[in-house]
C-alpha cells in the first residue's frame, strides 16, 4: 500500500507530465500568520528606524552651530534669491511712493468734503427746527380764531 506522500508524489508528476507544468504550486500560508507575521516585520523595522532616528538626532543636537548655519545660509542665498527679492520690493515701494501720495490726497479731500457735508447737515437741521418752532406757533395762534376757509368737516357735523 502506499503512503500519503507516494500518493502525493505521483500525482504531482502526472499532472506535471499531461500539462506540462514542471511543478504543482505550494499551498497558500495562512492569511492571519502571514499578516501576524507581516506586522512584526513592521513593527521591527519602526522601532530600528526610530532608534536611528533619536542616535541621529542626539549627535546633531550637540554639534549644530546655528549662528554659523545661518550665516552660511545667507551666504549662499543672498546673491542668488534674497536679494533680487529685496531689490524688487524697493523698486515697488519707490513706485507705489507716488500713487500712496495720491491716494492720501484723495482721502484728505473727501475727508474735507465729509466735514462740509456734515457741517451742512447741522445747518439744515437748525432751519427745520426753526421752520417746525413757527409752524408750531402759527397752528396755535389760529385755533382760536376764525377763517375764511370753508370747515372741512362734514356736513352731518355742522349745525
Amino acid at each position: 500500500m502506499k503512503t500519503k506522500q507516494e500518493i502525493l508524489d505521483e500525482a504531482r508528476r502526472h499532472i506535471a507530465e499531461s500539462k506540462g507544468f514542471a511543478q504543482v504550486a505550494a499551498p497558500m500560508e495562512d492569511p492571519v500568520r502571514a499578516w501576524a507575521r507581516d506586522g512584526e516585520e513592521r513593527s521591527a523595522q519602526r522601532e530600528a528606524a526610530t532608534l536611528a532616528r533619536r542616535a541621529e538626532e542626539q549627535r546633531g543636537v550637540q554639534s549644530v552651530d546655528w549662528d554659523g548655519w545661518f550665516i552660511e545660509q545667507l551666504r549662499k542665498h543672498l546673491p542668488g534669491y534674497l536679494l533680487p527679492v529685496v531689490q524688487g520690493m524697493a523698486e515697488f515701494a519707490a513706485s507705489s511712493g507716488g500713487m500712496l501720495e495720491e491716494l492720501r490726497a484723495q482721502a484728505r479731500e473727501r475727508e474735507k468734503s465729509l466735514r462740509d457735508t456734515r457741517e451742512q447737515m447741522r445747518e439744515l437741521k437748525v432751519e427745520v427746527a426753526r421752520l417746525n418752532s413757527q409752524i408750531a406757533e402759527l397752528n396755535n395762534s389760529e385755533r382760536g380764531k376764525t377763517s375764511d376757509l370753508p370747515s372741512w368737516r362734514s356736513s352731518r357735523e355742522v349745525n
